[in-house]
């Protein structure tokens, strides 16, 4: 490499061939982001198990807050009634899911405060879920915008009621497999705004 000065400005001149690696270096790149993107699309669960604000990591276990995103999985296992808050602004996630301890009988689960974003991550749509019998209403009192399609599963003998207003660009398109008479309620004022 020759470095040459001017009076007005240094310039390097490259006299030497290229890195004989280089190739290689293009052809691999796209298998190194590949393999990037698969490690960092691996889901991030979190478990609610207290009542409170979702920036308390009281209300976390192991006292870890969730943090949104695409792959972002949110499951809701308390031993008691459970209110909790989204009061972190607008949270994407992929799933809710509302599992109780085992043998709790829960006779509420409620999610309110600030927008849930649903979307789909790399390989699964987006879904709510009242995964127990031993719930007896699940309610999602926060609005909900929908990226993608959403499917909403109760597998209750309860409810899952949709309270805030749903927007969005996706649909909801399957209310799930009911069990014992479940039911899936969309609650005033829920409605579609978008």
């Amino acid at each position: 490499m020759n470095i040459q000065h001017t009076t007005q400005s240094w310039s390097i001149i490259n006299t030497h061939r290229a890195w004989p690696f280089a190739g290689a270096i293009r052809f691999l790149a796209p298998a190194f982001l590949a393999l990037f993107l698969t490690v960092s699309a691996q889901a991030a669960s979190y478990t609610n198990i207290a009542s409170g604000n979702w920036d308390a990591p009281g209300s976390w276990a192991n006292g870890t807050l969730p943090i949104s995103g695409f792959d972002t999985i949110i499951v809701s296992k308390p031993t008691a009634t459970l209110y909790s808050t989204n009061n972190m602004g607008v949270f994407i996630l992929n799933q809710l899911l509302v599992v109780p301890a085992a043998g709790q009988v829960i006779s509420n689960i409620a999610t309110a405060g600030s927008s849930l974003l649903f979307t789909n991550n790399a390989t699964v749509l987006p879904f709510i879920t009242n995964g127990s019998i031993n719930v007896k209403t699940c309610g999602i009192h926060s609005p909900i915008t929908i990226a993608t399609n959403l499917t909403l599963k109760n597998y209750t003998s309860g409810y899952l009621d949709i309270y805030g207003a749903i927007s969005g660009e996706g649909n909801i398109i399957g209310l799930g497999s009911t069990a014992a008479g479940g039911t899936l309620r969309a609650l005033f004022p829920a409605l579609r705004v978008g």
